[in-house]
């Protein structure tokens, strides 16, 4: 019988130590900020009203709803592009509520895609980047982590709920899992976005 602490996977030692853990948290807090930073930037710099995105989203009110809603889906999955700018200025031009909507919709379908992808190429551009010992602790490691762990790193304020959505299309985790997780993730932090306008 394996023992809940430690996994063994093709005679690898995959255990998760406390120090593996706290590296892999603060480099997704890192992440995490460094995607807030530029957001920061991009809204100090950029007068987001002057962009063909503002002008699109006032000029053609009817579909911006929908135009919203690709970028929020094109925006989960790929990580680095910054969201707060817009979400700012489109949360004060439209119902709070129908945006906040719109951009858990985007959310969910971002992290089928992202999920998808990293299902289907994940392990291969990991055994392509990785020598083939490094390669194998980070597939089996990702397999051994839970669903437990999974909503605790997601909830974890800093931490963006994309790249978790990657590392559960490497794990053992099920897509509806996956979209429960981040559906109660990004829930409450859309709930704090609107509770501070």
């Amino acid at each position: 019988m394996t023992d809940r602490k430690e996994l063994i996977i093709e005679g690898q030692d995959t255990h998760l130590t406390k120090g593996a853990a706290i590296k892999i948290l603060v480099w997704l807090v890192i992440f995490g900020l460094a995607v807030t930073g530029i957001s920061a930037v991009i809204d100090q710099f950029v007068d987001i009203t002057q962009t063909p995105l503002f002008r699109l989203i006032t000029e053609h009110t009817a579909q911006s709803s929908l135009y919203y809603l690709i970028f929020t889906v094109v925006a989960t999955v790929l990580v680095p592009l910054p969201t707060l700018p817009i979400d700012v200025v489109i949360l004060k031009l439209f119902n709070p509520w129908t945006i906040v909507a719109l951009r858990f919709v985007g959310d969910l379908i971002g992290t089928v895609i992202a999920y998808g992808l990293a299902r289907r190429f994940g392990k291969h551009l990991i055994r392509r980047w990785f020598s083939p010992k490094k390669a194998h602790q980070i597939i089996a490691i990702s397999e051994s982590v839970g669903w437990k762990q999974y909503l605790l790193i997601a909830l974890f304020p800093l931490v963006n709920t994309e790249l978790v959505a990657y590392a559960a299309g490497l794990s053992r985790l099920k897509l509806w899992t996956t979209l429960w997780i981040i559906a109660v993730a990004i829930s409450y932090r859309l709930l704090i976005v609107v509770a501070l306008l």
